[in-house]
């Protein structure tokens, strides 16, 4: 009784198993083709029918199942399933038979292989393919290889080509060459056999291997009087991501304290192709200062994610220490394999301080926060040492006039304009007025007070503040008699704030 038990209860689990590997959607059923077609057709013609069996798990017929068709070319394109004759609507007959054949005297169907695609309808998992060579008199056609998909570095499946005279024989001992052509048009190097003769069913054959990832055309020449040609595609995949390569960034020179260009890397495979998903990549960023230490000191990120181009950036900002910098980028949990160079070629001027700032709004209210931004400047005349005051005499003479902001690090990053404003009083100085003058790339429009300090014009427009920005306001004669002063700063664009030095100002005195 006990093992009578034991049975059914065993009978029960598996029924409730076979249940539910059915309601999963597995399928037992298989898809066989049955005729004994040679498997070709002539431009013009019907096919014979295709004939493929549906049958259950246990061999058995299915019928009433209806099928589902799709038809592809040479070139791996899609053809119109109108070319397809489906008797029944498709649907198995009492034997599980589902007979179909290719129109080829349609204008759609070209001279080469063909593929029809099966499934049934209610199961697309449940799948068949038939190759269908579409023959043409006096025609050179692809036989075997189309729609290939391989890896960089993988040889291709053998691609054939046959060529047939008027009457539909073979042509042999015809010679035939090949070439490979990018999607540009550009021909590639990755053809194994370059030419080759047509045997005695008029085929030739070559190889395809190549390292650039894309989609590739493989031609081939028939050398007659008469040119003919016939060509298919295939897709060259790329690795994965194992190397990075520089995109932009390389040699720059810059002084101490500014902040570099980007350097952008883009991610490869070992051959240079870009893979496929090279979007959402983790990349790291390393710098080799001149004494050969590795650090991440300076650089604006030290991780970044690869973007849809597979590209990745990082910039730099110099420090003091004059030499040459390496900008190293690598994947996680391997070395850096490439890098950039950069050259800090001086460093920051030294300058009379002008001390810290004050920050102000468009009312010039002075703002309780205040600022740790700190000011320097100075005017050096005829190429001596910078000095906050100056006295010249001679209008020949040779100034350079220039400014040191180091940036409060609450600031660094924001976008600002800098302003220069000059405020001269020619002599008398007792009783002339003073006039300020906007020092902009364009010129020296004058301000007034009165017009507010939105009104200022931009020496530098538009700057992502760095923390260290240097400015070099003017380089040559001043034959200008009087009195000048220069007061520099920034505001804030998006806090509409303004932080400049008050209290000390660079002047100079010509008399």
């Amino acid at each position: 009784m006990r093992h009578f038990q034991l049975q059914i209860k065993f009978y029960i689990q598996f029924s409730l198993l076979l249940a539910m590997v059915s309601y999963s959607g597995f399928s037992f059923a298989t898809l066989t083709r049955v005729d004994s077609t040679s498997g070709t057709v002539l431009k013009g013609a019907m096919s014979e029918f295709l004939m493929i069996r549906v049958n259950d798990a246990q061999g058995g017929i299915r019928a009433g199942v209806k099928l589902g068709f799709s038809l592809t070319n040479t070139a791996c394109e899609a053809v119109n399933v109108a070319v397809l004759d489906v008797l029944d609507g498709g649907v198995s007959d009492a034997q599980g038979i589902v007979h179909v054949r290719l129109n080829a005297a349609s204008p759609l169907v070209t001279a080469g292989i063909h593929t029809v695609d099966a499934w049934i309808a209610d199961e697309p998992a449940v799948r068949l393919t038939i190759p269908l060579i579409v023959e043409q008199h006096n025609s050179l056609f692809v036989t075997q290889g189309q729609c290939q998909t391989v890896n960089v570095g993988q040889t291709a499946q053998p691609i054939i080509f046959r060529f047939l005279d008027n009457g539909g024989l073979p042509r042999t001992l015809i010679d035939v060459r090949f070439e490979l052509h990018d999607s540009n048009g550009t021909v590639g190097d990755g053809l194994l056999i370059v030419s080759g003769t047509t045997n005695e069913q008029g085929q030739v054959q070559t190889l395809v291997s190549t390292t650039r990832a894309g989609k590739w055309t493989v031609s081939a020449h028939a050398r007659t009087a008469l040119d003919f040609t016939a060509s298919l595609g295939i897709t060259v995949l790329p690795m994965e991501a194992s190397v990075l390569a520089p995109v932009a960034g390389e040699q720059q020179s810059l002084n101490a304290g500014r902040l570099s260009e980007p350097f952008i890397f883009v991610l490869q495979d070992v051959f240079g192709n870009v893979p496929i998903t090279q979007e959402g990549q983790t990349v790291h960023f390393s710098v080799v200062t001149p004494s050969g230490i590795t650090t991440t000191t300076g650089l604006t990120r030290t991780t970044a994610i690869s973007n849809a181009q597979g590209q990745v950036s990082t910039q730099f900002t110099a420090p003091d220490v004059l030499g040459t910098y390496r900008i190293q980028a690598n994947l996680p949990n391997r070395p850096a394999n490439s890098g950039m160079t950069l050259v800090v070629q001086s460093a920051l001027p030294g300058l009379p301080s002008l001390g810290f700032g004050t920050v102000t709004d468009e009312a010039l209210s002075v703002l309780a926060h205040g600022t740790r931004t700190v000011f320097a400047g100075g005017v050096s005349v005829n190429g001596g040492s910078f000095l906050q005051e100056s006295v010249i005499s001679s209008t020949a003479a040779s100034v350079h006039f220039q400014a040191l902001l180091s940036v409060d690090p609450q600031d660094v990053g924001q976008m600002a304009d800098v302003f220069v404003l000059l405020a001269h009083t020619p002599p008398p100085l007792a009783t002339q007025a003073s006039t300020i003058y906007m020092v902009t790339p364009q010129g020296l429009p004058i301000w007034q007070p009165e017009m507010g300090l939105a009104a200022i014009q931009a020496f530098q427009a538009n700057t992502v503040l760095r923390a260290h920005e240097v400015l070099d306001i003017y380089r040559g004669t001043f034959p200008h008699l009087g009195w000048t002063r220069l007061l520099f700063g920034y505001r804030l664009k998006d806090k509409a704030q303004y932080v400049f030095h008050l209290e000390h100002w660079v002047s100079v005195l010509v008399q």
